[in-house]
């Protein structure tokens, strides 16, 4: 399995996968790649292509470590609620 991950890190193999599934790249080093082989359509399904991380949510894992409590609470009465 970590043999697996390393192969497909790689920056060539990277983005031969791109050119299929919409995950969008592991290694920055395949961004150079990217421009150079994939159509600007294909480009911007990808979920880390730039048009895609102008909307991206930043998490802020500190925040939500201190307010889980209350938004695991307030989701579950959501779900209730449904």
């Amino acid at each position: 399995a970590e043999l697996f991950i390393a192969w497909t890190g790689q920056p060539e193999i990277n983005l031969e996968i791109s050119k299929y599934l919409p995950y969008g790249l592991l290694n920055s080093q395949a961004l150079p790649l990217l421009y150079e082989s994939i159509d600007a359509t294909r480009m911007d399904m990808l979920a880390t292509s730039p048009r895609a991380l102008e909307n991206a949510v930043n998490v802020d894992g500190v925040w939500l470590e201190m307010n889980l409590e209350r938004l695991t609470k307030r989701f579950k009465e959501f779900l209730r609620s449904n």
